[in-house]
């Protein structure tokens, strides 16, 4: 699943820098389970604190802590 959202493009860069996925390598380290993600509306997007915008609950980056 795709989350979009405007302020994503502008913070692209530290998306690739944090290396985000949409969909984690490791279930493990999913957004879900991270302390920087806030609650994922209905069709499974949240929010992150780090990069700033939308996130995929299932997705993960290099920021991911426990």
């Amino acid at each position: 699943m795709a989350c979009s959202d405007p302020e994503a493009e502008s913070s692209e860069g530290l998306r690739r820098s944090m290396n985000y996925q949409v969909i984690a390598t490791d279930a493990a380290k999913s957004c879900l389970k991270c302390t920087f993600y806030t609650a994922a509306d209905p069709e499974g997007c949240g929010r992150c604190q780090i990069l700033s915008g939308v996130v995929n609950v299932d997705g993960s980056c290099d920021a991911w802590s426990s």
